[in-house]
């Protein structure tokens, strides 16, 4: 999202790349909160086969993709010319099959209740008007289907803490904090209120069942707030 001079509103990136945006070497605390998110927003997402999911923001397409493999019909949504064309290849090199839209959130080009599953992982953040966002996802999910908007909470408790504690390491023994062992963080806690952006949980996934009103965004009342736990856990 770009600002013109002069103070005018916001104008959407149309070429937006996501070339640089990461660091080439991630935190533990970060590759732990990217795996995780990914994880249990894809669980979030699954249906039956042949089920029609929309990723809205969808990036290089690479959840989308995922999907797919798990036995659903995908379409992905991005306004981005740059990275829809990075979606493009990265899925004809690998020939999977993702119906690519371009296309911003807040106007989805699709008829009502078109979809089983509409997701959006780590996107919403970026949308000129995300309330506009979640009631166009709302508008094209199926009656019984299910919306997944999830986010990383860089501001969680448990986050400050881990980059403070992986610099003291950095500091006093000059090396990262080792990787967690597979399987030694706790599970998903489900929790039924908002999630603070205080919170200790690093990772927000709201999920809910639309029923005529859609959520605002940061409420989402009637909906069902996710947060994935997290620790530092090391031999």
């Amino acid at each position: 999202m770009n600002h013109k001079d002069g103070g005018e509103r916001p104008q959407v990136d149309l070429d937006w790349d996501d070339e640089g945006i990461l660091p080439p070497v991630l935190s533990p605390d970060t590759e732990f909160v990217f795996q995780r998110m990914t994880e249990e927003t894809l669980k979030a997402a699954e249906g039956e086969i042949d089920y029609r999911a929309l990723d809205v923001g969808c990036g290089r397409a690479l959840d989308a993709a995922a999907l797919a493999r798990k036995g659903g019909i995908l379409f992905g949504c991005e306004p981005s010319r740059i990275m829809l064309r990075k979606a493009r290849e990265g899925l004809a090199k690998k020939e999977e099959r993702v119906c690519l839209v371009s296309s911003l959130a807040e106007t989805l080009p699709f008829a009502g209740h078109s979809f089983h599953r509409v997701v959006c992982k780590g996107a919403i953040d970026h949308f000129l008007n995300p309330d506009r966002a979640v009631a166009e996802m709302s508008r094209v999910v199926s009656a019984g289907g299910k919306v997944v908007i999830s986010v990383a909470n860089y501001e969680s408790l448990s986050c400050l803490l881990s980059r403070g504690l992986n610099r003291f390491v950095q500091r006093v023994w000059r090396r990262e904090i080792p990787r967690l062992i597979s399987g030694k963080f706790p599970g998903t806690t489900l929790l039924n209120s908002t999630i603070p952006r205080s919170c200790a949980w690093p990772i927000n996934i709201c999920e809910w069942n639309p029923s005529g009103e859609f959520p605002s965004c940061g409420d989402f009342p009637g909906g069902r707030a996710f947060s994935s736990g997290f620790l530092n856990q090391w031999p």
